[in-house]
This record gives C-alpha cells, sequence and structure tokens, in this order.
C-alpha cells in the first residue's frame, strides 16, 4: 500500500513539473469571448484551361452514363464496352 502510495506521489509531481503553465498572452486568448467564425464555403469547381465545353468531370461522367444506357438499350455500343464508349464520349465532350 505504501508503495502504491508513493509512487501515485513521484508520479504526480514528475507529470506536475512536465506540465506547462500558461503564459499572460494565453490566458487572455482563453478568456476572450469567441467570435462567430464565418462558415466555410464550398470551393468551386474551376474546369481546366483545356476544357472548352465549362463542364465538371462529374458533369461529363453523368452525360456519358446517360449516352451509354440509351445506346445499349438502342444496341448502338457497336461492340464498345463501357471504357472504351466513355472514352471517346469524354473526348467529344470536352472538346479536345
Amino acid at each position: 500500500m505504501l508503495k502504491r502510495t508513493l509512487a501515485l506521489a513521484f508520479s504526480a509531481a514528475f507529470a506536475a513539473a512536465f506540465v506547462a503553465v500558461p503564459t499572460d498572452r494565453a490566458l487572455a486568448e482563453m478568456a476572450a469571448p469567441t467570435t462567430t467564425k464565418a462558415k466555410k464555403e464550398p470551393a468551386k469547381q474551376e474546369t481546366k484551361s483545356g476544357d472548352k465545353s465549362g463542364m465538371t468531370g462529374a458533369e461529363r461522367r453523368k452525360k456519358c452514363s446517360e449516352e451509354w444506357k440509351a445506346a445499349k438499350a438502342a444496341g448502338k455500343t457497336a461492340d464498345q464496352k463501357w471504357p472504351q464508349f466513355y472514352s471517346a464520349c469524354n473526348t467529344r465532350l470536352k472538346g479536345s
């Protein structure tokens, strides 16, 4: 029991030696009322300079997906798989 008490006292004293004492500036910052933080606006997606369509990648993907579904339903995929179809569609929509 005595060992445990001494160990706790020693560890408390040891920990107190390494605890940072706040400076006057830190105390002032803690006491200052917090201001309402302005909400961050989501970053606007900008198109790359080589993209003449003005569409984002997600918009092009959605449009190509719709075209793929329509072409597949009509049987006009010309034995293309989705990656080949998407590559051609994406290039066409970019205007490159």
